[in-house]
């Protein structure tokens, strides 16, 4: 209980007069709870409204960020075209303007690039053909026979030839067609049986067999068909290259989401601590008294990247030789399945 008391001047009551007034503790306690719930709700309400102020605010700020980013995303990386600039707050025009002059610049670097890789194409393997095709016709010329010289200018022009197509197309493969990789439908099967046969009297040559494995009669990915039927050359190439024969090699296929295209053979094998090696440009590793400019598997590796898929070396099947790994994503058929 408190109690305060108040004593009346005697003059004005005419005798002693005491004002006493009294209320329990519970009363005042449940007063200054009233007043502080008075106080506080108020101020909740208060800074709730303000953080959602301040949150659509931002929001409402950062908008033409998102719509730039939204913009940049949607750009094909073989044709790179300006961001619009409309709408865009003068803080952000700046970053816009500045974003347009880089893509300007790598649109301009990107058609040289194109331009270059297309007169290359046309300059490179014309000369170098006429070459190959005037030391053969000079061997025949000369009969059984032939010079050492011209034997090796034979040989010297087909690897040039050969150095030519791989440089091209691993140009191609690092930056024309990544903006493809996702347009068309390849059967690889079909591609397999087209490229290997085109490479069985090289394979015959070394008395190497050939043959093709496949558990389906189709296998789809998505990709560019020039690209996967020169990374298939460049795995043949690499296999009948670097065996000594006689000996077999396979083109595995297994269909699925993620379709393997693995060439197979029994030959002399890479080290497991050199497998991963291979893939360097220039690298032979253990092999550096072999024919080959050594390009062919950094190719591979590159359409794979290019191609949303991957590569690898490991030992073969049978326990020896190499096994090489193209792995591309698949097409799922009509049912949703992976083909």
């Amino acid at each position: 209980m408190r109690m305060i008391a108040l004593e009346l001047d005697t003059e004005r009551a005419g005798e002693r007069v005491w004002v006493q007034v009294a209320e329990t503790g519970t009363k005042r306690q449940r007063l200054a709870q009233t007043i502080f719930l008075a106080v506080l709700l108020p101020q909740i309400g208060l800074i709730a409204a303000a953080t959602i102020a301040v949150n659509l605010g931002v929001l409402q700020g950062l908008k033409p960020l998102a719509r730039l980013s939204k913009r940049l995303g949607a750009q094909n990386p073989t044709r790179l075209q300006p961001v619009p600039d409309a709408g865009v707050p003068e803080e952000v025009l700046p970053l816009t303007q500045a974003l347009n002059a880089l893509l300007a610049g790598l649109h301009e670097v990107m058609e040289a690039q194109r331009t270059f890789i297309a007169n290359a194409a046309h300059q490179l393997r014309t000369p170098l053909t006429g070459i190959k095709l005037n030391s053969e016709r000079a061997i025949r010329e000369q009969g059984s026979e032939p010079t050492p010289t011209l034997q090796q200018l034979c040989v010297s022009a087909d690897r040039a030839a050969r150095l030519a197509n791989q440089l091209l197309s691993l140009a191609r493969a690092e930056s024309g067609l990544r903006g493809l990789r996702h347009t068309a439908r390849v059967d690889v099967l079909a591609l397999a049986r087209e490229r290997g046969a085109e490479w069985v009297p090289r394979a015959l040559s070394k008395h190497l067999e050939l043959s093709l494995q496949c558990p389906e009669d189709k296998a789809l990915v998505t990709g560019d068909p020039l690209l996967i039927g020169e990374a298939l050359d460049n795995l043949l190439d690499n296999a009948i290259k670097y065996h000594d024969g006689p000996g077999s090699i396979t083109v595995d296929i297994s269909p699925g989401e993620r379709t393997r295209i693995a060439v197979d053979d029994n030959g002399p094998g890479i080290a497991p601590e050199l497998q991963a090696r291979v893939f360097d440009r220039f690298n032979r590793g253990a092999r550096v008294g072999s024919d080959g400019n050594d390009l062919g598997l950094s190719i591979v590796a590159e359409i794979a990247s290019a191609l949303m898929g991957r590569a690898w070396i490991e030992t073969g099947a049978s326990g020896r030789g190499t096994r090489a790994v193209l792995e591309l994503p698949g097409v799922p058929d009509s049912a949703g399945q992976p083909r």
